[in-house]
C-alpha cells in the first residue's frame, strides 16, 4: 500500500492495517526462520536504500545472521527489490 493510500485511511483503518501487517511479518519471520531482530532488518534496508546500485550480502552472512531458511525468502532465486 502506498503512502498516498495510507494517508486516506481513518485511524481505525490504519490500526487494522497495522495489525494485518504484524501478522504477515510474523508469518514471514516464521517461514524464513528469521534470526535477526526487526530493527536489524530495518537498518539493513535503510543502508541498502542509501547505496547507488545493488548492495551485496554474502550467503554466509545471510545464513548465519538473517535467515536459517533463506530459500523460503526468495524461493525462485530472484533478487528482491529494496526500492519503495
Amino acid at each position: 500500500m502506498g503512502r498516498a493510500l495510507l494517508s486516506r485511511l481513518t485511524e481505525d483503518e490504519k490500526l487494522e492495517f497495522l495489525r494485518e501487517l504484524e501478522v504477515e511479518i510474523e508469518e514471514v519471520r516464521r517461514q524464513a526462520a528469521a534470526l535477526a531482530e526487526n530493527d536489524e532488518y530495518r537498518q539493513l534496508l535503510s543502508d541498502a536504500r542509501g547505496h547507488l546500485g545493488r548492495a551485496y550480502l554474502s550467503k554466509l552472512f545471510i545464513d548465519s545472521k538473517l535467515f536459517s531458511h533463506y530459500e523460503k525468502v526468495s524461493p525462485d532465486g530472484r533478487i528482491l527489490s529494496l526500492t519503495p
